[in-house]
């Protein structure tokens, strides 16, 4: 029944969208029938539906009880913890308050019960539930308390401290993104008016180049020499650059710079009806190749270094495999951050014209959260086995993002190395040395223990060596009185 509606699904929708001109992409046509497969097999079971839903009531009404007892001053109970990782419940607010206690929990418990019901739903095929899972995360995520006024403390607290001002400058900067169209070009922006005005931790940014998928950010050199061998952020294309570029203290691409590296980061463009047709191969040609050649251009330099976060990582593996296929040797290496990678049956880059990553001889560097949900740490592993040349594996600490974003400032979650690459991944832990502090140090120093990893050449501003390439500066906390 569920292939059958799945179905007249995908061939209503090719109607439409030839009777219609309306494209759908192939992943938005997946990503439904996942959904509807879903849908029919919990339909399927109706009484294990109706438990599900009581196990919810239960838990519920025994927060209820507790946040009670909390509320007269009584010992209670916990029902739900963040995991040790979760940056959004850090705020003391969150335990004292037992209203705001109360939420949190309730959220949690939510959370839990929903990801435990499609984890048990029976039938579906791998491809599938590894769908769902990863958009019914990205729908918890949506619906945290965190991401409302009102039961969001630390914005409770500025927005009283500051009497409103910080609402104030925040629809003052949303009215101006919408004044000149989508922050980085889309429906409604000319190609003049591409501009990029986002917001980054770093001040000295500059975009040198742009293509009708993405535009190329060059952040400013800080030490007087850099390594000869530059490098390339890939974030994902359904995200915005800036999450390794956040806030002063944790900006991935503010210490790459410090620490020497020529540091360039792909900021993906808003789609628009021009990129409806758009495979995920041209991502990997007029994305990433793309933004190579412009490095090239911008820094006289032969090789990068490539660094992919989450599904970037799929584009980077994606292309030094074709790269492998045309004997391209521009790649001096690659990473991937938190990367859910499963190229054997392509998996979540099926379409992509099928790669070929055992042709992928440059050096790997491979990291991975112990409690990143959206991409098992286990499944990276595997795909950690799948290149041919020299490969690292790092297990952090936290979730996708927090393990990710870990500064060598923070003296938190730590992270493991294993020095052999086991057949398991839990052979690997089992073997494994945990160290205190940041990964980001050990990322550095196999950096520079790769060929010319080393070698240092003087420190040339943004866009020197290419004048013909797009001066535009990059607008970082302007001012919102101007």
């Amino acid at each position: 029944m569920a292939q059958h509606a799945s179905r007249l699904l995908a061939g209503y929708l090719q109607r439409l969208t030839r009777n219609s001109g309306v494209a759908f992409s192939p992943e938005g046509l997946a990503v439904a029938k996942a959904c509807m497969d879903l849908s029919v097999r919990l339909l399927v079971n109706p009484y294990r539906l109706a438990q599900a839903q009581m196990e919810v009531v239960h838990d519920h009404l025994l927060l209820w009880r507790q946040a009670m007892l909390k509320a007269m001053g009584m010992p209670s109970q916990t029902l739900a913890e963040p995991d040790g990782g979760d940056p959004r419940f850090s705020d003391p607010a969150w335990e004292e308050n037992y209203l705001l206690d109360f939420i949190k929990q309730s959220y949690l418990i939510t959370a839990r019960h929903l990801q435990q019901t499609i984890e048990q739903v029976e039938g579906l095929d791998e491809a599938s539930q590894r769908q769902v899972r990863l958009l019914t995360q990205q729908y918890l995520d949506s619906l945290s308390p965190t991401h409302f006024i009102l039961t969001n403390p630390e914005v409770l607290h500025e927005t009283l401290h500051s009497k409103g001002r910080n609402l104030v400058d925040g629809l003052k900067i949303l009215l101006g993104e919408r004044e000149t169209g989508v922050a980085s070009g889309g429906p409604g922006a000319g190609p003049d008016e591409r501009r990029l005005v986002e917001y980054s931790a770093n001040p000295r940014g500059t975009v040198i180049f742009r293509n009708r998928l993405m535009q190329l950010l060059q952040f400013e050199p800080t030490t007087p020499r850099h390594y000869k061998i530059p490098l390339l952020l890939v974030p994902p294309s359904s995200n915005r650059y800036y999450l390794l570029d956040l806030r002063q203290d944790d900006s991935f691409a503010r210490w790459t710079s410090e620490q020497g590296f020529a540091t360039f980061m792909v900021s993906w463009l808003d789609p628009d009806e021009s990129v409806a047709r758009t495979t995920f191969e041209d991502f990997c040609t007029e994305g990433v190749m793309a933004a190579i050649t412009a490095v090239e251009q911008a820094t006289g330099a032969t090789r990068v270094h490539l660094a992919g976060y989450s599904i970037g990582g799929n584009l980077v593996m994606s292309t030094l495999a074709c790269m492998a296929a045309i004997d391209d040797q521009r790649a001096a290496s690659g990473s991937f951050l938190g990367a859910m990678i499963e190229f054997p049956d392509l998996g979540e880059c099926r379409g992509a014209g099928g790669p070929d990553v055992a042709q992928v001889t440059v050096p790997c560097y491979f990291f991975s959260s112990i409690d990143d949900h959206v991409s098992p740490w286990q499944r990276s592993y595997r795909a950690a086995r799948l290149p041919s040349g020299p490969i690292r594996f790092v297990l952090g600490g936290s979730g996708m993002f927090a393990g990710v974003v870990l500064p060598p400032s923070a003296r938190r979650h730590g992270y493991w190395t294993n020095e052999v690459l086991p057949e398991t991944p839990d052979d690997f832990l089992a073997g494994a040395a945990k160290h205190l502090g940041s990964w980001w140090d050990d990322w550095r120093q196999w950096l520079l223990a790769q060929p010319e990893g080393h070698v240092l050449v003087p420190t040339d501003m943004p866009g020197d060596a290419a004048p013909e390439m797009i001066q535009d500066k990059l607008r970082c906390h302007p001012d919102p009185q101007q």
